[in-house]
């Protein structure tokens, strides 16, 4: 039996930009580097007593890390964040996942005692760089061997649906327990964006989103998708790597 960790990762401050509309919204045109330049600036500013020198590492989850948001772009957004040049910065990548997982490896690196103070978050632009990136170019040996390594995140998660007879009501019913929740926080404890300190670092103006004020008692009603992955695709086990 493992010992338990005798330190613990805490979250100190957290910020997030507004979601524009991939590929018209009025973020189209802004870069993800400076989108997470913002944030992380932020971010420091809202962990009172914690100095930018103090950062040990600023980890970045990309699920397409090419063109604006390519190279490490982790290590572009914390410079362009005023971090000092010293201060190491990782790109990851796990698709949707990214984000998360960025700030799950910056809290083991705080557990392990690796780092006293990471910056982790995610950064993407969908409509400067496309789902897939720019020049999709499978491997061709999995295309022909295994080509649900390439399943989408949509397929994925029919096929899941289907082999776990998760109900279309179970899945509204979960979907509205999760925005009767997040409401709920927001109402209790209400969180500030990074627009109400005014500008981004581009000079770009970024307004508050309000949070919603009442949450709707009937059922979440998506629009259904109807998809289905081709006989090839719908062997194994469908999950992404």
């Amino acid at each position: 039996m493992r010992e338990p960790l005798s330190r613990d990762a805490v979250i100190v401050s957290a910020v997030r930009t507004p979601i524009g509309k991939a590929p018209n919204g009025t973020l189209r045109a802004t870069r993800p580097d400076d989108l997470a330049a913002l944030v992380l600036t932020e971010a420091l500013r809202r962990a009172p007593g914690v100095e930018a020198a103090e950062v040990d590492d600023v980890v970045i989850g990309c699920a397409m890390p090419e063109a604006e948001q390519g190279l490490n772009v982790a290590r572009i957004a914390s410079l362009r964040a005023g971090l000092p040049v010293s201060t190491s910065a990782v790109t990851v990548n796990r698709f949707c996942a990214s984000g998360l997982e960025a700030v799950a490896a910056a809290a083991d690196r705080v557990l392990l005692g690796r780092a006293e103070v990471v910056l982790a978050g995610g950064t993407e632009s969908m409509s400067l760089v496309p789902m897939g990136g720019h020049h999709v170019a499978p491997n061709p040996h999995l295309v022909a061997s295994y080509p649900d390594a390439y399943l989408t995140t949509g397929l994925v998660a029919e096929n899941h649906a289907r082999e776990s007879r998760i109900s279309r009501e179970a899945q509204d019913a979960f979907a509205l327990t999760s925005h009767q929740r997040a409401i709920a926080q927001q109402v209790d404890q209400p969180w500030q964006t990074a627009g109400e300190r005014g500008h981004g670092v581009d000079g770009t103006a970024v307004e508050a989103h309000a949070a919603a004020a009442a949450c709707h008692r009937q059922p979440v009603r998506y629009v259904r998708l109807h998809v289905a992955a081709a006989k090839r695709l719908e062997r194994g086990p469908h999950r992404h790597p």
